[in-house]
């Protein structure tokens, strides 16, 4: 009686676990991202970099309208950001060592970035595509009852680079409803190598927040943090994050 006990919910967990995944690819296929938006992008970045012991800080903010259509995107930055961003490049004239937070973050409002943002069922599908289902369990998150899916992700990788890698992890995490909408997801990247007998890590952990918007999956909040060390060079390490309003 326990193995048929055992036998069955082994059946019924492995048709939850196909079914999470299939509630998932169908909700984001119907998602064509064809209506135009208008939204309110805000970008905040900080970063670190350590360098013979000594540590350089740079933080910034700025904001910009972006239109997604079917002519495509249109980023508009106000005049006062503009004159920001002058001044900045002024003055790392005089001296090298200023940072560029705003010019950086001038160059983080791109169209693959905002497109992202902007119409994600795309994006995420195509992670998917070279992403293996480990598990799936329920989970309540914002007293919201959700189901967790945890994937392994497989992007490939050139010769080249698998040659110097020691290890490599590529982890993403998604919620959803019952409906297969995406509520949150996270994704863990962690890298160990070495080249030319110099030793290399970094890791990466974004977090995503979304909601729907007509026929759109778009991100309300993007938040990444990332690490970078060599051996022989030194530290950095970099916090972003994208806040998205719609109008």
């Amino acid at each position: 009686m326990n193995y048929k006990l055992a036998i069955m919910a082994w059946v019924i967990g492995t048709s939850l676990r196909a079914d999470g995944l299939a509630d998932l690819k169908n909700t984001l296929e119907k998602l064509n991202n064809r209506q135009p938006i208008r939204a309110q992008v805000k970008a905040v970045s900080s970063s670190v970099a350590t360098e013979d012991k000594k540590a350089t800080q740079a933080s910034g903010s700025m904001e910009v309208t972006v239109d997604h259509n079917s002519n495509g995107v249109r980023i508009q930055w106000s005049q006062d950001d503009m004159d920001r961003v002058r001044d900045e490049s002024a003055q790392g004239l005089q001296n090298a060592n200023l940072p560029s937070p705003l010019r950086g973050l001038m160059n983080s409002f791109n169209a693959t970035t905002m497109d992202l943002l902007l119409a994600h069922s795309d994006d995420l599908l195509r992670t998917l595509s070279v992403s293996q289902l480990l598990n799936e369990n329920p989970e309540t998150r914002n007293g919201q009852a959700l189901r967790k899916l945890k994937f392994k992700v497989n992007k490939p990788i050139t010769e080249a680079n698998r040659k110097s890698m020691k290890s490599y992890l590529d982890e993403l995490t998604i919620w959803i409803d019952d409906s297969g909408l995406p509520v949150a997801s996270e994704e863990k990247v962690e890298l160990k190598g070495s080249r030319f007998l110099i030793g290399f890590e970094s890791s990466s952990l974004v977090k995503r927040s979304f909601r729907r918007v007509g026929d759109r999956l778009i991100v309300t909040d993007n938040e990444s943090v990332s690490s970078n060390a060599i051996s022989i060079m030194g530290t950095n390490s970099n916090k972003s994050r994208f806040i998205v309003t719609v109008n």
